[in-house]
Formats: C-alpha cells, sequence, structure tokens
C-alpha cells in the first residue's frame, strides 16, 4: 500500500522535502527521480508477478525450487514484460522531473535550467530547442534501449511480436 501512496505524490512536490532533507544540487534531484520513478516499477513489477500462471508456480515447487529460484528463474523472467513497462514509466516519469528539478534545485546545469533561464531573455527558440533535445533523448533510450530489450524477452519467452 505504501508504494501506491507515493505513487500519489506528484514529482515537484518532493523538492521541497529534498532541499530540506539535502540542500540544493544534484543529491536533492537524485531523491527526487528516485521517489518518482521507483513506484511505477514496484507496481509493475508487483503486477507482473501476480500475473504469472500459477501452473509455472507449481511445475517449479514440484520439481524441489526454493524461494529464491522460484523468484529469480521463474517469476520475475515470467513478470519480465510487465517490468519492462514499469521501467518505462519511471524513466519518463524521472525524466520529467529531472527537467523540472533542474529548473529549482539544479545547479545552474541541464536542459531544465537552460529553458528556465530562457525566460528571461524571451529566448523562446533556445527553449523550444531544448524541448526537442529533451524529446530526442527520451525517444533514443525508447528506441534503443526499451525496445531492444523487449524484443530480445519476446524472442527469448517465445512471444510472438505479431501475435500481440
Amino acid at each position: 500500500i505504501t508504494v501506491y501512496v507515493f505513487q500519489m505524490i506528484p514529482g515537484l512536490a518532493w523538492i521541497p522535502i529534498a532541499m530540506l532533507i539535502f540542500g540544493l544540487g544534484e543529491t536533492a534531484t537524485v531523491f527526487i527521480i528516485a521517489m518518482t520513478a521507483i513506484p511505477p516499477l514496484v507496481i509493475n513489477t508487483a503486477g507482473g508477478i501476480r500475473e504469472v500462471p500459477s501452473v509455472y508456480t507449481r511445475v517449479a515447487r514440484m520439481s524441489g525450487k526454493d524461494d529464491s529460484t522460484l523468484f529469480l528463474r521463474v517469476l520475475l523472467p515470467a513478470a519480465s514484460l510487465s517490468i519492462i513497462n514499469g521501467m518505462r514509466i519511471g524513466l519518463a516519469n524521472g525524466w520529467r522531473v529531472l527537467i523540472a528539478a533542474e529548473m529549482v534545485v539544479g545547479v545552474g546545469l541541464g536542459l531544465g535550467f537552460s529553458i528556465y533561464q530562457s525566460r528571461y531573455s524571451l529566448d523562446f527558440v533556445s527553449s523550444f530547442v531544448c524541448i526537442i533535445v529533451i524529446c530526442a533523448i527520451g525517444l533514443t533510450i525508447e528506441k534503443l534501449l526499451f525496445v531492444k530489450l523487449e524484443n530480445m524477452i519476446r524472442n527469448r519467452l517465445g512471444i510472438d511480436r505479431e501475435g500481440v
């Protein structure tokens, strides 16, 4: 239940807490990102494990697998596609809050800080370029990491992409 509470808290709401605990700087930013990115990963992992067919667990138990082997060799691989989706959501949440945190608690670096600074000079072109770079980085991570990882897991599990 605790993770669902953290899921409901907007990432930007962690800024004053992070500033009180860690002051200004990178540690506060990392804290904010973690508090925003971890809940979707945990929720999707737990949901994926709950969706594993019970026959997998029964077969593992009948073949003498202990709890840790069951978890590491049966449940996690079977839930891996849900885990990847949790990672996608967590990355998106963390990426958004990183940009926002750079505007507030950053150390004067980053795309968020650049967008924030461009408002003083009314440099809308710089703001839009930063937004395009933010999107390009996010899409690159999606295509180079998550799509390849998902396809690799689908192949390993014998799940055909066209059948989905």
